[in-house]
């Protein structure tokens, strides 16, 4: 009796130390998600060609981080202005990661989605470019451009198993 029972407690042993190893590699059949956090760039100070951020859109910009900082970005992405790239800024720094610039000519979100698969990406663009991103990813008209008052508009594209979701929230 001392046998059988000393054999099923190396077994159940066995059994329990094989189950539970914290290096284990993911399994290939887990869903990856892909999310992506889009805002157009805070207030600016004048409307000259390439304006830094106002005061108020420097409080933005830092309000951004603020909001987003439970979400730890894999890749931070702005167009090649002051006032995008300031507005990215204070997140790029709070995620130790350096923004890469595009131009809006050629960026496209389904580009960016298969580049980021599992991760999670900033995009600062402007109150036209980042609908646009948007409804071209969508194949949709959804999102109208921005109004030129319009700077707390947050939209977040996900992407689980090829199923896209998406929302846009406002903070003022």
């Amino acid at each position: 009796m001392k046998i059988k029972r000393s054999f099923i407690f190396i077994v159940i042993f066995a059994i329990l130390g094989c189950s539970s190893n914290e290096d284990s590699q993911p399994i290939d059949n887990q869903s990856l998600q892909t999310v992506i956090y889009l805002i157009r760039h805070a207030e600016k100070a004048d409307s000259s060609f390439n304006p830094n951020l106002s005061t108020i859109g420097l409080q933005r910009s830092n309000n951004w981080t603020i909001i987003l900082k439970d979400v730890a970005f894999d890749a931070i992405y702005s167009t090649n202005y002051n006032r995008t790239i300031q507005t990215a800024q204070p997140t790029a720094t709070s995620n130790a990661k350096q923004i890469e610039l595009y131009d809006s000519e050629n960026f496209s979100l389904a580009s960016v989605i298969a580049n980021n698969k599992g991760k999670k990406v900033f995009i600062v663009g402007h109150s036209n470019t980042i609908p646009e991103l948007i409804n071209t990813y969508l194949e949709e008209t959804i999102y109208p451009d921005m109004l030129e008052t319009e700077f707390g508009n947050l939209y977040k594209i996900s992407i689980v198993d090829n199923v896209v979701s998406h929302e846009m929230t406002v903070h003022n």
